[in-house]
């Protein structure tokens, strides 16, 4: 190709055809111009596309680990309502009357402990190695970006109310009945002891205050659950018609691009006829004069603003500038 050019500009010279040869290499220059712009909007169009493939790429793992942690936190929560009802159901007075075993029953798990313990490998990577802003959703990254917030607020009152009874409540029950618990069973006259004063101890002003402090734990750590499993649940579904969304788009973009090809096919058979019809020399200058034609008035603007600088005529026309 270069060749080619090198050849165009010699013959020309060679014919003493300067106006020619000068608009030719002002035409050369601008179509290495346009080369260049082209490279160089090809180059940005294919790192953007790159961005917009590592972008889904990170929503749909930020989906799945979303989606696991909405799971595994629906599991907690209902341990967390049984643990909340069985507090209420003791601080009820009728509850003394209902049968050893069951009151035995109700004792034995309120010394339960739950804890959410979600998958935070993606969302940790996404956070702190910046690819958070490669999401062009400003709505879906900020809900993502503050998420960790509100895990923490319900956190703090998990482990509040986990602390108080495992250094408290059971404690203190310990401490008034021998009930059952992990890996110790009550000998015969414990057992008797425990049937004789479990209605005492339930009803005792102690133990009702025991109940309500611990039952003041279960309330906000339900408050705050409830607001957590809400933001999981609003995050999974915005990541989701996030990811629909640019599916939907690619397609269009599929759809544009295959008619962009066959109107490209159409142009270049085009070309290839008007060329097939250059067969000299002569006539591909033409040719080039002819797709030039655009850049007409730039390159007269040109021609007249080296002639003043250089005050000579270049063109041969007689005239300078």
């Amino acid at each position: 190709m270069v060749k080619f050019f090198r050849g165009i500009r010699k013959n020309l010279l060679d014919n003493g055809k300067n106006s020619k040869y000068f608009k030719y290499a002002i035409g050369e220059i601008v179509l290495v111009v346009i080369g260049i712009l082209i490279a160089l909007q090809i180059n940005t169009w294919n790192q953007q596309r790159l961005i917009k493939i590592e972008e889904t790429k990170t929503l749909k793992s930020l989906f799945a680990e979303f989606s696991e942690n909405l799971i595994k936190f629906d599991a907690i929560y209902k341990d967390q309502k049984t643990r909340d009802s069985i507090v209420k159901r003791l601080l009820k007075p009728s509850t003394i009357n209902e049968p050893f075993e069951t009151l035995d029953s109700l004792i034995y798990k309120l010394g339960w402990n739950f804890k959410f313990n979600p998958s935070m490998g993606i969302y940790t990577s996404v956070i702190n190695s910046s690819k958070i802003e490669i999401i062009s959703n400003d709505s879906l990254k900020n809900r993502i970006s503050n998420f960790n917030n509100i895990l923490v607020d319900y956190e703090e009152e998990e482990i509040g109310a986990n602390y108080y009874g495992t250094n408290f409540l059971t404690p203190y029950l310990r401490s008034q009945l021998y009930y059952r618990y992990p890996f110790k069973n009550r000998t015969e006259s414990q057992y008797l002891y425990d049937s004789i004063n479990y209605p005492k101890v339930i009803k005792s002003d102690r133990t009702r205050n025991e109940f309500l402090f611990y039952w003041s734990y279960m309330l906000i750590t339900l408050e705050k659950g409830q607001a957590l499993r809400e933001e999981i649940k609003d995050i999974i579904d915005m990541i989701y018609n996030e990811l629909q969304s640019k599916r939907q788009t690619n397609n269009n973009q599929l759809n544009k691009i295959d008619m962009g090809i066959f109107w490209d096919l159409l142009q270049q058979d085009e070309l290839d006829k008007q060329k097939s019809k250059a067969a000299t020399l002569e006539d591909r200058v033409t040719q080039l004069e002819l797709e030039l034609s655009n850049t007409k008035v730039l390159l007269k603007k040109t021609l007249v603003a080296l002639e003043t600088h250089l005050v000579k005529d270049i063109d041969g026309d007689g005239v300078t500038g």
